[in-house]
């Protein structure tokens, strides 16, 4: 064959590159259309998770602060600062603990003897508050009040009927087993027909005898509103259920939790959903990831285990149709590759008789977009070519790169703003975790963890520890006398006093129980918390908190019970707090309002 000698210099570079270009669009249209499942399932897997991570910080949320608040009224019932004799007075209290949590239902009191009383946000107008109780009815009616200006019941708003709360979960729950907290099943309101879930502690006498119980509960259309509020995609299902696969919560109506007619709660095997059937087969999975088929679609399944805390644990499961995704992407490859095409034969048209007049400029803002020299880009340096085309695409790069310029600082600055809100908040976290919400000084957690770590150091260096337990004489007398917030406020000045006598950074002072502050002192000996002791019961003496309910104290006063020692690898933690427990204990048989043991004892 006999080639010609000489072809135009725009066929030689224009064919090769054309022909380079339909090979490369065949190419790329045939890894797209290979590569979709596995973009699909990608995309799947970051959504699925997305879903399990939003929905697991929402119940963590919601029951983080549950423990807490039951053990805080099972140790205030158990002290005397809670009325097991009229609970009625509790009302106040349990009001307090009901407002610092918006998801929560009902804080609650459960007597052996049946009375019951609970601070209750109805689940049929969660906006409001009432007090739920059966004590002010000879029949043990449970009954709803309104809230009068000071926390106690006002007029009645309902009567449910009669209510035994020994016959509730809550309730049987905590009496089998008396030692530890647990959550009870779920169970079904009286009013109306949501259901709700309860974490309950059992209050027992020095016999150990359960005497009462302190329980919390929310109710589970919560949870249901809010993964109803998840965006999830077409065909795509959330659900979470128990481990034994009793349905709790899902992402669509359609899937009901309960039969209507048998009013009872649908497992995923007996649930009239052909998906819920088949996802009943991968329940007791532990927490994966894995490809199903259901009725001839392809699922993405990801399972979770929900940690409640307890020995409570959810599952959470989430199905992504992979079907859904592939469309979308094979769409967008289609059309890609529809604009490749159309791109193609504008540039072999343009490109036969403009190719060496804009070959150069083009080249140059290649190099400068390859640099990622959006600076210059902006400029629009070729804006003054004779070429328009070369003027246009030099115009068009500038504004997208000032687009980019701008967007970049934009995102620089929220990304900035979100990290010091985020600090901030965490910050505010910290400190709230770390405080006793009345008094502001630290809490029982702070010390447990501040004894634990000085504990360590003084074994390590044989230096000695002492621990000083504080207590207001008694102030039950003053709380009946005075009230509830009168007391709270003798509380904070009396911590208020102690903080001030201690000037190491090394000291901690907490608030130990209801009435009750201790004192970590390292390095310091029993002569040195003698000393300090006898200042701070000095101190609160001298603040003169006024008090007119007993004939020979008109001023509120402290027992004061200390103890040091330089702790041995036999040792234990508790032995030093029992010593000053023993010794506070001595100073309130010897008449109150001193320090023990007295400087000549302590050897």
């Amino acid at each position: 064959m006999k080639i010609p000698r000489s072809l135009p210099l725009r066929i030689l570079i224009i064919v090769p590159f054309t022909c380079l270009l339909i090979i490369a669009t065949v190419v790329f249209a045939a890894v797209s259309y290979n590569n979709n499942r596995a973009v699909a399932l990608e995309m799947a897997h970051a959504f699925n998770e997305l879903i399990t991570q939003h929905v697991e910080n929402y119940i963590n949320n919601m029951t983080e602060m549950m423990p807490a608040l039951v053990l805080n009224n099972a140790q205030a019932l158990k002290k005397g600062v809670l009325s097991s004799d009229k609970p009625i007075h509790n009302s106040p209290w349990l009001l307090s603990q009901l407002r610092q949590s918006d998801q929560l239902n009902f804080v609650t009191l459960a007597f052996n003897d049946g009375r019951y009383i609970a601070a209750s946000r109805p689940p049929l107008n969660s906006n409001s508050l009432e007090i739920a109780t059966n004590i002010l009815n000879s029949d043990g009616h449970l009954q709803g009040f309104s809230i009068n200006d000071q926390d106690l019941p006002n007029k009645q708003t309902k009567d449910i009927g009669p209510y035994d709360p020994r016959l509730r979960p809550f309730m049987r729950c905590a009496v089998t087993q008396t030692k530890i907290p647990c959550w009870g099943n779920v169970y079904q309101y009286l009013e109306g027909e949501k259901y709700a879930i309860s974490f309950s502690q059992a209050v027992t006498n020095k016999q150990g005898e359960v005497i009462a119980v302190a329980a919390v509960d929310f109710s589970l259309e919560r949870l249901n509103e809010y993964i109803n509020k998840l965006k999830l995609n077409n065909d795509s299902i959330a659900i979470l259920f128990e481990q034994d696969g009793t349905l709790l919560a899902s992402s669509s109506q359609h899937y009901l939790l309960a039969d209507p007619q048998k009013n009872t709660r649908f497992t995923l095997s007996n649930h009239p959903s052909t998906v819920l059937k088949k996802l009943a087969t991968y329940q007791h999975y532990q927490s994966s990831e894995q490809l199903i088929e259901i009725q001839g679609r392809d699922y993405l399944l990801t399972l979770k285990d929900i940690q409640l805390g307890y020995g409570k644990v959810w599952q959470l499961a989430v199905l992504q149709p992979l079907d859904v995704t592939i469309s979308v992407i094979q769409g967008k490859t289609s059309n890609t590759i529809i604009l490749m095409i159309v791109t193609l034969l504008s540039m072999v048209a343009l490109g036969a008789a403009l190719t060496k007049l804009i070959a150069k400029p083009i080249e140059n803002i290649s190099n400068m977009a390859l640099d990622g020299a959006l600076s210059e880009l902006q400029k629009a340096p070729f804006q003054h070519s004779f070429i328009p085309e070369v003027r246009g695409l030099s115009a068009s790069l500038a504004r997208l790169a000032g687009a980019q310029l701008q967007s970049i600082a934009e995102l620089e600055q929220r990304v900035a703003e979100r990290t010091i809100e985020l600090e901030n908040a965490n910050a505010r976290l910290l400190a709230l975790s770390q405080r006793d919400p009345l008094t502001g000084i630290a809490n029982r957690r702070v010390f447990d963890e501040t004894y634990a770590l000085q504990w360590a150091l003084a074994l390590r260096q044989q230096t000695p520890l002492a621990i000083i337990l504080c207590d207001v004489d008694q102030f039950k007398a003053f709380n009946d006398n005075y009230g509830h917030q009168q007391g709270d406020a003798a509380l904070i000045r009396v911590a208020t006093c102690i903080l001030k006598q201690i000037q190491r950074p090394t000291d901690l002072l907490a608030r130990y129980g209801g009435e009750e502050f201790i004192l970590v002192l390292p390095q310091t000996d029993e002569k040195g918390a003698w000393e300090i002791a006898e200042k701070i019961r000095q101190a609160v003496i001298t603040e003169n908190i006024p008090r007119d309910d007993l004939q020979d104290h008109p001023y509120i006063t402290l027992s004061v019970g200390y103890a040091s020692m330089v702790p041995a690898a036999e040792d234990n933690l508790e032995m030093l707090i029992s010593r000053a427990d023993k010794q506070l204990y001595l100073a309130k048989q010897n008449g109150r309002n001193q320090s023990q043991p007295e400087p000549q004892l302590s050897k």
